[in-house]
């Protein structure tokens, strides 16, 4: 199965045409002035199985997407494929992030780590994989509200989310929203952080809310909102985003934990459309820049 073009596009594109490891341009023009790309798409998981770290339970969609994709020069491909001992798949998916956000210009953005103390046993497995399991449940369930509210809003719709004929999905966004904030309480939140998501760091950057807020994740930030109709009117886009972003959390958490990989990957499969580029409806204007909202509208 060939790499699609969009998943090459974006690879290209978030890289700035230049290989992951050594820097070198890969933007090449023949004398007669035609394109003369050098790069290559290296496979992160191999292509298949019997290839260079392989051996994984990710299909060949998975495997020929953008976040399983490297792109290098022809020597670094050859050189991690021959020595994968030496390039593990963690190894590349850090190389491959910290490249992303050195084209960004933000080499030194703070990444807070999981915090340990002395007495400190390391994160706690079966709650991170509990976690896992109930917002892979939840991500199908919000993406249904949030259309759900945007759609009302094309309408002309102005409802109170308090209404006698509030929608059943508010008190099932009450009820999931309690227990997730609870879940990553005793998960904690630092220990969901793997390494840094650029596509996370990008959406920091752009919203004010998210960097005043000091929202370490796209689960936080979520799950921060109390009333869902504000929460849509006045940060659709960013949450949105959020929602497909923590699914590049959870991919590396599953890259670390084969717990939370076999959870995820059981999980998810059939709800795979939202990861894949699922539409939702659009409002025109958006009133994201504004100032934060109070809380009593959060």
């Amino acid at each position: 199965m060939p790499v699609p073009q969009s998943e090459l596009k974006l690879l290209w594109g978030r890289a700035a045409s230049t290989c992951s490891m050594c820097r070198r341009r890969l933007d090449g023009v023949t004398a007669e002035g035609k394109a003369a790309p050098a790069g290559e798409a290296a496979h992160i998981i191999g292509e298949k199985q019997a290839g260079p770290r392989g051996k994984s339970i990710f299909g060949p969609t998975e495997r020929n997407s953008y976040f399983n994709l490297i792109l290098l020069c022809p020597t670094c491909h050859t050189l991690i494929d021959k020595d994968p001992a030496e390039y593990p798949v963690e190894k590349l998916h850090m190389l491959k992030a910290s490249h992303e956000l050195r084209v960004q210009g933000n080499s030194e953005v703070p990444f807070p780590l999981p915090f340990q103390d002395e007495n400190s046993t390391g994160p706690d497995l079966d709650a991170i994989v509990s976690f896992v399991r109930s917002w892979s449940d939840f991500l199908p369930f919000y993406a249904t509200l949030f259309n759900l509210i945007q759609l009302e809003q094309m309408d002309g719709a102005k409802r109170d989310f308090l209404e006698d004929d509030t929608p059943e999905e508010i008190p099932q966004w009450h009820r999931r929203r309690d227990e997730l904030k609870e879940m990553m309480f005793r998960a904690t939140e630092q220990s969901l952080i793997v390494q840094r998501i650029p596509d996370w760091e990008r959406l920091r950057r752009k919203s004010p809310y998210i960097a005043d807020g000091g929202y370490l994740t796209p689960f936080s930030f979520m799950l921060d909102f109390v009333n869902p109709y504000s929460m849509v009117l006045r940060h659709g886009d960013e949450l949105w985003a959020a929602s497909n972003i923590s699914h590049e959390f959870i991919d590396f958490l599953s890259f670390k934990y084969e717990e939370v990989k076999q959870v995820w990957r059981t999980e998810r499969m059939p709800n795979f459309a939202l990861q894949s580029g699922a539409t939702r409806p659009q409002t025109g204007g958006s009133p994201r820049d504004g100032p934060p909202a109070a809380e009593h509208e959060r």
